[in-house]
């Protein structure tokens, strides 16, 4: 039975035939053109590519084998290295101003920069002995020379790096300019300084009692039912204020020191200085009552010679800051004791006396200072400073011995005379 139904369909569909649309076959041509023209567009492209491809490489080949080329490679790197020996000279008269100070460290430098500079001749010279001659008739040699003198020059780049390459010649003015700094060096340390200066301490002694009293002596005992009139201008301001309580007043002025010193600097951070010092002591003392009285000035002349040492902590153009500690030795060269009497508050007479102190006066130092060089080789400084002064073997009383802890102030000029 399937095979009947099998028949059957066979006849029906006998001489069947499907119309084909109308652009059928236009649509199929112009489907192939278009096709044709992108496969001959493609080809075009394919034949001009090939060709600009093969002139790329053959011009590359022929750069990179050009022994030219290799040439200028070598120039490159001799300009470079005059770059760099330009380079070093520049930072020679920077390092000028780093130069160490002792011999030992300038030496140290020098063997420094020669053992650099021959180990960067040798390995130059072995560099360049690496390098085989160039031959313009072997293409073959040439690629093997190219590759040989970049790994010459790679190997000479990393060595620069380590060392400083500089030739004979500049070698010997780096030698010389080396030398010449070190002089300039220890000149520059080695200095001259003269001080103008003004000290002045910052307190007084005052003291005070009741009853009669001198400078030097103290208080005085006194016994108005003893004492005459007309004896002397003491016993008679005595008979005024036997009904009163007489006072006494002693002030001890700070001393006033003028002096000239000359400082001499080691190096960079130890001076000595000492010169010549003039220092005033003046006391003065009142004693009585409101209307009679006495009063005493009493002025002693002292020459100095300091002796300290300094050490600098900080410095550049403009500024430094340092301390000094040492010892002044003071010899009293002539002084004197005035006094006058008053009666109803009018002098009626006046006497002056002769002092001195016969033992050396001695006196500890210390102080720190800032000077600013505000006009080339002079500046102006400042120093707080404290003074101890060994009280002295005299009946003469000053400051020294009622205040021996001094605090002070000196101002100056100083003037720096460099070595020629």
């Amino acid at each position: 039975m399937n095979n009947k139904w099998s028949d059957n369909l066979r006849d029906r569909m006998k001489g069947f035939q499907v119309d084909e649309p109308e652009d059928l076959w236009n649509d199929l041509n112009k489907q192939l053109k278009e096709q044709n023209r992108k496969q001959k567009t493609n080809w075009k492209i394919f034949r001009l590519a090939v060709p600009a491809a093969a002139a790329v490489i053959a011009g590359f080949v022929l750069y990179w084998t050009d022994p030219n080329h290799t040439d200028n490679i070598e120039n490159k790197n001799i300009t470079q290295e005059q770059t760099n020996n330009n380079t070093t000279l520049q930072n020679i008269k920077t390092e000028q101003e780093l130069i160490p100070s002792s011999r030992s460290k300038t030496k140290h430098v020098k063997f420094t920069a020669l053992n650099n500079i021959n180990l960067s001749d040798k390995q130059t010279t072995a560099a360049e002995n690496k390098s085989p001659e160039k031959s313009d008739d072997q293409p073959q040699q040439g690629n093997k020379e190219t590759a040989i003198t970049k790994d010459a020059l790679a190997e000479k780049k990393e060595q620069e790096k380590k060392t400083i390459r500089i030739n004979p010649e500049t070698y010997r003015n780096i030698e010389k300019r080396l030398l010449a700094t070190e002089i300039s060096h220890k000149k520059r340390n080695k200095q001259w300084q003269l001080a103008l200066a003004a000290n002045q301490g910052i307190s007084n002694a005052n003291i005070h009692y009741s009853g009669f009293g001198d400078i030097n002596k103290g208080y005085i005992k006194t016994d108005a039912a003893n004492n005459n009139w007309g004896e002397s201008y003491f016993n008679d301001i005595v008979l005024y204020n036997k009904n009163t309580m007489p006072k006494t007043s002693v002030k001890h002025l700070q001393p006033i020191t003028t002096g000239l010193t000359l400082q001499y600097r080691i190096n960079d951070f130890w001076s000595i200085e000492s010169g010549l010092t003039y220092t005033l002591l003046v006391s003065k003392l009142q004693s009585g009552g409101a209307d009679h009285y006495y009063k005493s000035h009493q002025s002693l002349h002292l020459i100095g010679i300091p002796i300290r040492a300094g050490f600098t902590f900080w410095q550049n153009k403009q500024f430094n800051t340092y301390a000094k500690a040492g010892i002044l030795f003071e010899k009293c060269v002539s002084g004197n004791l005035k006094t006058e009497y008053f009666k109803n508050k009018e002098v009626v007479s006046r006497e002056k006396n002769s002092l001195k102190i016969d033992p050396l006066l001695y006196t500890l130092t210390a102080a720190v200072g800032i000077q600013w060089n505000f006009a080339g080789q002079c500046g102006l400084y400042a120093e707080p400073g404290i003074g101890y002064h060994i009280p002295p073997n005299t009946e003469i009383q000053t400051i020294y011995q009622e205040k021996p802890v001094n605090f002070n102030l000196e101002i100056g000029l100083r003037f720096t005379f460099n070595n020629k």
